[in-house]
């Protein structure tokens, strides 16, 4: 049985997401909080603390539901996943329709208990490859526990 490993990424995670939060509650929030509490929403939101929030909810076994697209027909499963420097890991066979999807168009959608992403899911190949030897020992880990 050939397993590949998908990457699933969008570029600058944790950096998009702190500067969407930053912009919203720069626009809205002065209309009903006075200066300094818009600032401390900002910087609890600031990239540092959005990353250190996925790594707690996401670096681990996680289940989350994965979006591909083939022949204009959207496809939603759920899969165990594990987030790690602003990509999201799965495992999968490398015949299973998730990697013909990407194949033909790579753009994917995510969600998770209380978010939705989109990016671009990267097939790394068969699990046992020498350049993915890092990440599957991980992989291993976090699905073992």
């Amino acid at each position: 049985m050939s397993h590949s490993n998908i990457e699933l990424r969008q570029t600058e995670d944790s950096t998009m997401v702190a500067r969407i939060a930053a912009e919203t509650i720069r626009a809205i929030y002065p209309r009903y909080y006075p200066a300094g509490a818009v600032e401390f929403f900002v910087d609890l939101h600031n990239e540092m603390k959005v990353e250190k929030v996925m790594t707690e909810h996401f670096g681990k076994d996680t289940v989350i539901a994965l979006a591909t697209v083939e022949k204009g027909i959207p496809h939603v499963r759920y899969v165990n996943a594990y987030y790690e420097n602003g990509a999201f890991y799965v495992i999968t066979y490398a015949l299973s329709n998730k990697i013909k999807h990407m194949e033909n168009n790579p753009v994917i959608a995510i969600a998770g208990e209380w978010f939705t992403a989109h990016g671009k899911g990267i097939n790394l190949g068969y699990f046992g490859k020498e350049e993915n030897h890092r990440i599957a020992k991980r992989l291993k880990e976090v699905f073992s526990e």
